[in-house]
């Protein structure tokens, strides 16, 4: 029998975070801004919201994030979820829930 890769409740709680519709934003905010947004946010400031302290759950949520926008499993994010912690069976969970 094989083991079902788990998370903690907080750790679930940053990747539904990441899939919900409110954070598209904060999704899109990972991304480097073009030069409009640069611009527009230097005159209005900055609304990002601050990140996760524990980079365990910044490491979900970025890997979450761009598990969404490629459709596939980000391997250049894997190793940096490995190193927090994770195996290659939640990455792939991960991935798998974000598509």
């Amino acid at each position: 029998m094989r083991d079902y890769p788990t998370l903690t409740d907080r750790e679930w709680q940053a990747v539904s975070t990441a899939l919900s519709v409110a954070d598209r934003q904060g999704c899109a905010a990972a991304r480097p801004a073009g030069r409009f947004w640069r611009v527009l946010r230097g005159i209005l400031g900055s609304r990002r919201s601050p990140a996760p302290a524990d980079p365990r759950l910044e490491a979900i949520r970025s890997f979450v994030c761009e598990a969404r926008r490629s459709r596939r499993v980000p391997e250049q994010q894997v190793p940096q979820l490995i190193a927090e912690g994770f195996n290659r069976d939640q990455a792939i969970a991960l991935a798998m829930l974000a598509a």
